[in-house]
C-alpha cells in the first residue's frame, strides 16, 4: 500500500507541470499573499504538501487551477501579489506516510493587505489557517468553502442550453492584444465538433463583438484545430456587461 501510494503522489506532483502558472498582477488595486512551497519529504517514511491557487470567476467557481511559481527557493514560503476586491481560492494536498488529505477554499481579498496561507496535519485531520496582519495585530480570516465541481458545471451546462460541457485544461491561456491581457479557455461536449471558447480580459473593462471573434479564433488555431475554422454565431453569447463572451467556432 506504502508503494502504490507513493507512485500515486509521485503522479500528482509530476501533473502539476501541466498546470498553467499564476502570473501576478501588474497593474490595479492589490494585496500580498504568503504561500507555502510545494515540498516532498523523505525521512521516516514520506510527507509533503502540493499547493495551487485560482481566481474564481463570476459564478463563484474555478476555471483553472494555477501553480505558483517559486522564486525564493531559500524561503518556506512564496510571496506573491494577488488582485484586490477578487476571490482568491487555494487547493491544498497534504499527505503523510499511507494518510493523504486535501483541501480547498476562498477568501475575498481586500487591497493593501498582506495575508498568510498556512496549513496543518493534526491527528489524523488537515487543518488550513489564513490570517492578516492589521495595526500589529493578527486577525484569523474565515475560509469559505468552494461550490462543488457538479454545482460549477450544472451552472456552465444551464448558461449552454443544457449541453455537458468539459474544460480542455491544455487550452488555457493568457495572451496579450493591444497591450491588454485577454484570458482564454474553450470547452467541449464529448463527442462533438464545436469549441465554446470563453474570453475577457484581466482588467475586466468591456470586449467588442468583433473583437472577442478575432482574438478567439487566433487563439484556437494551434491548439487542436484539423480542419478549417468555422464560426458558430448561435453558440455565441456574453455577460450583460459584455465584459466576458463565449465564441463558438468548429475546426
Amino acid at each position: 500500500m506504502r508503494y502504490i501510494l507513493f507512485i500515486v503522489i509521485t503522479i500528482f506532483i509530476s501533473g502539476c507541470a501541466t498546470i498553467p502558472k499564476y502570473i501576478e498582477p501588474t497593474n490595479g488595486e492589490y494585496a500580498i499573499l504568503s504561500i507555502p512551497h510545494n515540498k516532498t519529504k523523505y525521512n521516516f517514511g514520506f510527507s509533503g504538501e502540493v499547493y495551487n491557487i485560482a481566481i474564481l470567476n463570476e459564478n463563484d467557481c474555478v476555471d483553472s487551477w494555477q501553480k505558483v511559481e517559486e522564486k525564493a527557493e531559500d524561503k518556506e514560503n512564496e510571496i506573491i501579489k494577488i488582485p484586490a476586491d477578487k476571490k482568491i481560492a487555494i487547493s491544498a494536498l497534504l499527505y503523510i506516510g499511507n494518510s493523504t488529505c486535501t483541501l480547498s477554499g476562498f477568501f475575498e481579498a481586500e487591497k493593501n493587505q498582506h495575508y498568510n496561507f498556512s496549513t496543518k496535519i493534526l491527528k489524523r485531520t488537515c487543518y488550513m489557517y489564513l490570517n492578516k496582519i492589521e495595526n500589529n495585530k493578527k486577525i484569523d480570516i474565515k475560509i469559505k468553502s468552494l461550490k462543488s465541481a457538479k454545482m460549477c458545471s450544472a451552472k456552465l451546462n444551464v448558461q449552454n442550453k443544457e449541453k455537458k460541457l468539459s474544460l480542455v485544461n491544455e487550452n488555457h491561456a493568457e495572451l496579450f492584444f493591444n497591450g491588454a491581457k485577454y484570458i482564454l479557455d474553450s470547452y467541449i461536449v464529448m463527442f462533438e465538433n464545436p469549441y465554446y471558447i470563453t474570453i475577457e480580459r484581466e482588467d475586466k473593462e468591456k470586449i467588442d463583438y468583433q473583437e472577442a471573434i478575432d482574438i478567439s479564433m487566433d487563439y484556437i488555431k494551434p491548439r487542436g484545430c484539423t480542419s478549417p475554422l468555422k464560426r458558430l454565431p448561435n453558440l455565441d453569447k456574453h455577460n450583460e456587461k459584455k465584459t466576458k463572451w463565449t465564441i463558438g467556432i468548429s475546426c
